[in-house]
């Protein structure tokens, strides 16, 4: 019995963990914010008819405001974002991302 419930806890944890990790949403890139200084930058994107905004670059050297960026994400780009925490702000949601990927378009391959 003691086996059974030890199983059914690392199962219940394993799953709660990989939820956990999986939250992303994938937009095309519709504005770009820098600072006047440089010292941060800010993304916004639009899937499904909502807006995203989140941090790329922050020179505060918080974790959170620095997500790991990989390949071009400029405007007109669409991007993955992996997040890790939401929130409604205003017309549109903030996003506290930990990657940003560009999303490729695959080549079509004709017959």
């Amino acid at each position: 019995m003691k086996k059974i419930v030890i199983s059914v806890v690392f199962v219940v944890l394993f799953v709660g963990f990989a939820n956990a990790q999986t939250q992303s949403v994938t937009g095309n890139v519709t504005e770009e914010n820098t600072g006047a200084s440089g010292r941060y930058a800010i993304l916004t994107i639009v899937s499904g008819g909502k807006q995203y905004d989140f941090y790329t670059f922050s020179a505060s050297g918080e974790k959170s405001l620095n997500p790991k960026v990989i390949g071009d994400v400029g405007i007109g780009k669409t991007v993955r974002v992996y997040y890790s925490h939401i929130e409604r702000e205003g017309n549109g949601y903030s996003l506290t991302a930990t990657k940003v990927v560009a999303v490729k378009r695959s080549k079509s391959r004709k017959k």
